[in-house]
């Protein structure tokens, strides 16, 4: 026995082995680095819809609440709603209309949206069965000029001081309601993206007590 320490078993690798390796690792290095930055711009183009996807969501889902919010205030389904405005009462007894009748609520200035109450009065004759009535903040004198000078047929109920606006929660213009013959609320508009024809269709068809 000579004084020697017995080999462990481990074979060591030589120092110099990873250094041969150094040139391999770093070619993968910059392999994975260029196909980083080859994939860079697909990554975004990828990105930004999703991201005007997610901002679009959350700009409806506000606008929905805030929606909801303001038409906490609508009047109900059967509310007598004629009746807050001899008005609107008398123009609803002059109708020669046997079936219902709509309020739409065009805003402070009748003459500015003339070519929008041509429309109306266009559909309206489609819907023999529904009257239309007008609500303008314009002035009387101002709303019988307009009558006189462009021939329209429809009757327009003057709200100066927009007080049948608020009985009617009238947030935004146009705004249709439609209202059974003795002026109960059968039909609200729920959105401002409705076009006459399809109002007219829907308070032809509304029943009263029905929750339009």
């Amino acid at each position: 026995m000579t004084g020697e320490t017995p080999a462990s078993g481990v074979n060591k690798m030589p120092t110099g082995a990873p250094r041969r390796y150094l040139p391999y690792l770093s070619l993968a290095l910059l392999a994975l680095v260029a196909i980083f930055l080859y994939l860079l711009p697909s990554v975004a183009e990828f990105r930004a819809p999703v991201q005007q996807w997610r901002l679009a969501r959350i700009l409806q889902q506000r606008q929905q609440r805030r929606s909801q919010q303001m038409r906490a205030g609508d009047p109900d389904i059967g509310e007598q709603l004629a009746a807050s405005s001899p008005a609107i009462t008398a123009a609803l007894s002059a109708e020669p209309r046997a079936g219902r009748n709509a309020v739409i609520f065009v805003g402070p200035c009748a003459a500015c949206v003339a070519n929008d109450l041509r429309e109306w009065e266009r559909v309206q004759q489609l819907h023999g069965d529904t009257g239309v009535v007008i609500v303008s903040r314009d002035t009387p004198e101002r709303i019988d000029a307009f009558i006189r000078d462009n021939d329209f047929r429809l009757p327009i109920v003057p709200d100066p001081d927009g007080s049948l606006a608020q009985t009617f929660n009238a947030l935004w213009i146009p705004r249709a309601y439609g209202l059974s013959p003795d002026g109960q609320l059968i039909w609200i508009q729920k959105d401002d993206a409705s076009m006459p024809s399809r109002i007219l269709a829907g308070i032809s068809a509304a029943q009263i007590g029905d929750p339009q």
